[in-house]
């Protein structure tokens, strides 16, 4: 998409703010000459925009340079269990209009659904697209593996969604690495340090945590490392010796479907059940509800605790970052930090960084349209 010279110039503006012809040629240790060359062609492919100039006491004003958010666009495709999401991102990850969501009529229609909304979406100065799904992507053979939405179907061709890419870069990752690309995104461009670490070269395990969806990502030196099936989305399907309904892996026992409503409430008369959400508000103030449903919330969140730890053990990140649009109480995640830390290696324990990321609900869209955008800035995210 770029190559390493204009890439590192549009990762110093976004981590830093504009930046003139001048100022990149010092941060970046890059002749004046080659700087400008860079610069101009950026500006020329409208990747960047010349700003109004400071006013200059003496002198001709240094004009600076910021991330264009008009001339170009992404478009992100997010394919999910009964539908599909299309939409416009300008260069800064905002969406142009409401993503469009149309629901498929059958499963078997995702990919042909998402091939058509794509190319009513394409225009002329789109740069770029991201394509995210739950579930395995085999970029290689242009196949889907494995995925909810999907339930029941191996090796599925996404050949029609290439097709109507036409020949633009097209990053495709799974949805876990989207929310990964749309965090990392937002960590650089807050000048890239959290706790005076650098983050573009931290290990992360990031972990979305939802009422029977658990999903995870992780990022080496902050890229995706897609080759590895315990961080790459499937923590959810850590499995253990509980009951628990069907996944749509086809096995029981795994940590989405523990961490679930069902799963603490399937000892419990329909009449006393309650959403994990409302449980998860009342951590540790308990003494109201049913035993039964207590003793089941504490069987769940134990073994979500025992996933956690036991990923980090063998992982062995700088950063565990957590997110979940499940309301929570402060009991919740102190608790789930102390049992975590108590479990984890007796080295590694006082390393690990353990963080909430309490981030705006985004359309699934506008997370794939971070991928495309990842790639742009930072490099190293798959594009085809």
């Amino acid at each position: 998409m770029l190559d390493d010279r204009a890439r590192s110039i549009v990762r110093a503006i976004w981590q830093n703010g504009p930046q003139s012809r001048w100022e990149l040629h010092q941060r970046l240790g890059i002749s004046p000459n080659a700087a400008g060359e860079a610069a101009g062609q950026l500006v020329r492919d409208s990747i960047l925009a010349e700003l109004p100039a400071p006013i200059a006491k003496s002198g001709r004003p240094r004009v600076p340079l910021g991330i264009d958010a008009i001339r170009k666009h992404l478009v992100g495709v997010a394919i999910a269990p009964g539908e599909v999401q299309v939409v416009r991102c300008n260069l800064l990850g905002q969406a142009i209009e409401p993503a469009t969501r149309v629901s498929a009529k059958r499963q078997d229609d995702v990919v042909q659904l998402a091939a058509g909304l794509l190319g009513q979406t394409l225009g002329r100065n789109c740069l770029a697209i991201g394509l995210s799904l739950p579930g395995f992507i085999d970029a290689k053979s242009r196949t889907i593996l494995m995925s909810a939405a999907l339930p029941g179907r191996k090796d599925i061709p996404l050949e029609p969604i290439f097709k109507a890419a036409k020949k633009l870069a097209l990053v495709a990752e799974n949805d876990m690495h989207a929310l990964a690309a749309r965090w990392l995104l937002s960590q650089t461009a807050s000048g890239g340090q959290q706790d005076g670490k650098q983050i573009s070269q931290e290990d992360v395990l990031l972990v979305q945590i939802d009422d029977g969806r658990l999903g995870a990502a992780v990022l080496i030196n902050g890229r995706p490392n897609s080759g590895c099936a315990m961080g790459g989305n499937e923590l959810g399907h850590f499995r253990f010796m509980a009951a628990t309904e069907t996944c749509y892996c086809g096995q029981t026992g795994c940590l989405e479907r523990i961490v679930s409503s069902p799963f603490v409430n399937h000892e419990v008369p329909r009449t006393m059940n309650a959403s994990l959400a409302a449980l998860t508000q009342q951590h540790g103030s308990m003494n109201t509800i049913p035993a039964k449903l207590s003793a089941g919330y504490e069987i769940m969140f134990n073994h979500l605790v025992c996933a956690l730890s036991n990923a980090v053990n063998f992982l062995r990140p700088h950063q565990l970052v957590l997110v979940s649009p499940l309301p929570r109480s402060k009991n919740f995640n102190d608790d789930l930090v102390s049992r975590i830390k108590g479990r984890l290696l007796a080295a590694l324990s006082p390393r690990v960084r353990i963080n909430f990321w309490e981030e705006p609900a985004l359309a699934p869209a506008q997370n794939a349209a971070c991928l495309a955008l990842a790639e742009l800035i930072l490099g190293g995210w798959q594009s085809l």
